[in-house]
């Protein structure tokens, strides 16, 4: 049985998303993962809920753009924006998923959290709005393709985007050794053959 579970891709954002916190039920608000917990990694041996949890996060994490690079002139700008949005809900989803656990401590919550508000949210807010302005502005005549081809900070966002590659391979990485399954290394591996073999990497958003 697939432990992950399929998150619907909206297929046009409405707008920048909003800070995820970390929540539980019964308590007075928000409440982030202690520091030292954070920073110290696995503390303890997770429980199933938080391994599963783990494992559906990486999945998700290890076959977007962000972590698989989008080299230039390759690919949409914007169904890369849809996909790290699809990313961003999958990552709230967790966190509602841990709220009712209460054996710790707990380090995926902390990794969740870090993953949407630090990394995925500020590029969201900033690219979304921005690809969006240019997107009103395609001439009838001109396709979406063409005219994505066209803007003239395309190759800035590309570069934003290839910046957020090392802090989501590095809470892949994180994700792996809560749950015990390295996703990422398996990844990597077939797109290394896939090179070795004359074929560029999947187009997988």
């Amino acid at each position: 049985m697939l432990l992950h579970t399929l998150v619907p891709v909206p297929a046009q954002p409405a707008g920048p998303p909003r800070a995820v916190p970390v929540t539980r039920p019964a308590g007075p608000g928000p409440v982030e993962a202690p520091a030292d917990v954070v920073a110290a990694g696995v503390v303890a041996a997770p429980g199933a809920v938080e391994r599963a949890a783990a494992f559906d996060l990486q999945v998700e994490l290890v076959t977007r753009v962000g972590v698989q690079p989008l080299a230039a002139e390759e690919g949409s700008l914007r169904e890369a924006l849809t996909s790290l949005y699809s990313l961003f809900g999958t990552s709230r989803d967790v966190l509602h998923r841990m709220a009712g656990e209460t054996a710790g401590p707990l380090v995926l919550p902390g990794v969740a959290a870090s993953l949407a508000n630090q990394h995925l949210r500020p590029f969201l807010a900033t690219w979304h709005p921005a690809l969006q302005e240019h997107e009103a502005a395609r001439p009838p005549e001109t396709g979406a393709a063409e005219h994505e081809r066209q803007w003239k900070r395309a190759g800035e966002m590309r570069t934003a985007l290839a910046g957020l590659r090392a802090p989501l391979t590095a809470a892949a990485e994180r994700l792996a050794t809560l749950c015990g399954i390295d996703l990422l290394s398996s990844s990597q591996a077939d797109h290394r053959g896939a090179e070795d073999h004359g074929g560029g990497p999947p187009d997988d958003h």
